[in-house]
């Protein structure tokens, strides 16, 4: 069965949802999340289900967020309007939910994961990091806050409380 980008079907116990926007790689955007949402919670609450699987094409699984529906969104506007909330509904399912990416073996996953690195503490903590770095961040939400009233002062400066230090203990 289909419902615009996504597809689905029933394996006896199994759902397999496939994700189908080809053209764009299967990028997730808020309609392709609100569909497979729906098709998750469904299958669910439906007792002849045990688990479901999620899987994209050989050519993608999924190349991320769509970015042409985060242009123009600033940290503050996507974290004021919840963003990322629709796609943490996945979580909420009570049964086994399998992300199945095609063409990657075990060997090709391992290599891949051997290559990822967190940055270092310096480069956290300068301008390229997280348009201006962690402490940006935290200053950019400690004002949002702040705004809402939530808390009732933020700090001029969080540079000095940054410690991402642990990063490099674990590289």
């Amino acid at each position: 069965m289909s419902a615009g980008d996504i597809r689905f079907e029933r394996r006896g116990r199994l759902a397999v949802v496939t994700l189908n926007r080809p053209k764009a790689l299967n990028a997730l955007n808020a309609q392709v999340v609100a569909e497979l949402n729906r098709a998750l919670e469904g299958f669910d609450h439906d007792p002849d289900i045990a688990v479901m699987v999620v899987t994209g094409s050989e050519r993608a699984f999924a190349a991320g967020a769509d970015v042409k529906e985060m242009e123009g969104k600033d940290f503050i506007a996507a974290f004021r309007d919840d963003f990322i909330a629709p796609w943490q509904q996945v979580a909420a399912c009570t049964k086994p939910v399998i992300a199945a990416a095609a063409g990657m073996d075990q060997k090709e996953s391992d290599i891949v994961l051997s290559l990822f690195q967190f940055p270092r503490r310096d480069a956290q903590l300068s301008e390229r990091w997280m348009d201006g770095g962690v402490q940006s961040f935290v200053k950019q939400v400690a004002d949002f806050y702040v705004k809402q009233g939530r808390i009732p002062a933020a700090l001029d400066d969080y540079g000095p409380t940054i410690d991402a230090s642990f990063y490099e203990r674990v590289q």
